[in-house]
């Protein structure tokens, strides 16, 4: 299965999925992270990248903010273009649940990548991360 399908696959149980969230989330504002950007970055897989980056953006909770999977060779060419994409997303963030851990997500504006937002994360772990993105499995 494609790293394309099972992303699709994943979002749209995520979406679609009937679990209990509550209704007074309020997903980081693009903007607060656009100023924060994205300043970790750690591999997934063989020539696939996460950017990431924690800070409570303009919420009372730690977020982790997380744009991936990106094919890069290094985690600063990951860090440049994980901005990049930051740089030029637009919207908001869609509150969702999974697993009892409150996600926003984002559009990315690319095919295949994505942007998401987990709340209450001081560190994401990159195994925290591989669990959203191949989730699909």
């Amino acid at each position: 299965m494609s790293l394309g399908t099972k992303l699709a696959s994943f979002t749209a149980a995520l979406i679609f999925a009937g679990s209990t969230f509550a209704q007074d989330v309020v997903c980081p504002d693009l903007g607060e992270i656009q100023k924060i950007g994205i300043n970790k970055a750690s591999i997934v897989d063989r020539n696939h990248y996460v950017g990431y980056s924690v800070h409570h953006y303009n919420t009372d909770s730690d977020w982790g903010f997380a744009i991936g999977p990106i094919k890069a060779g290094s985690e600063g060419e990951t860090l440049e273009k994980t901005n990049q994409i930051l740089s030029k997303m637009s919207g908001v963030g869609i509150p969702d649940s999974y697993n009892e851990e409150v996600v926003c997500f984002y559009e990315s504006g690319k095919k295949d990548v994505l942007a998401i937002a987990i709340k209450g994360y001081y560190e994401i772990s990159p195994m925290k991360l591989k669990q959203f993105m191949y989730k699909a499995h």
